[in-house]
């Protein structure tokens, strides 16, 4: 079982993974629209962005016991560990690479995220050129 891997899929599937003490990883669903001045529509689509706030949501541990068929309490010891490792690492390396999403770096004690090119958006942008309304 791979916990990077795991928050991967989790935040691909529409939810935001709150990282304990650094930040959360948000998915935000952007609904469909048409713009008139271009005649362009443009599906619907998730984009993805960091935020160094947190709320204490630990929606990713119930999923992470849920994937992994193990207790509650196990898959909170689970989650501390990896986020006392991805702690380490960071102050280790200065990053560290969710594959498929970007990239999250410490620096001086700050965070921030660097998304892979095209990753803020799940999939492709949708958009479909020359659309027309009809009465």
């Amino acid at each position: 079982m791979n916990i990077t891997e795991l928050i991967v899929d989790y935040v691909r599937q529409g939810h935001s993974v709150e990282l304990t003490g650094i930040g959360t990883l948000n998915n935000r669903l952007q609904p469909a629209r048409m713009d008139d001045s271009s005649q362009t529509f443009f599906a619907e689509r998730h984009d993805i962005s960091f935020s160094t706030a947190t709320n204490g949501n630990d929606d990713i541990v119930r999923y992470l016991a849920e994937t992994e068929c193990v207790d509650m309490k196990i898959a909170q010891l689970m989650w501390k560990n990896y986020i006392d490792a991805l702690n380490d690492k960071l102050q280790r390396t200065g990053s560290h690479q969710f594959p498929g999403l970007g990239e999250l770096r410490s620096a001086g004690g700050s965070y921030s995220f660097a998304c892979e090119a095209d990753a803020n958006t799940v999939g492709t942008d949708g958009s479909i050129a020359d659309v027309r309304h009809y009465d």
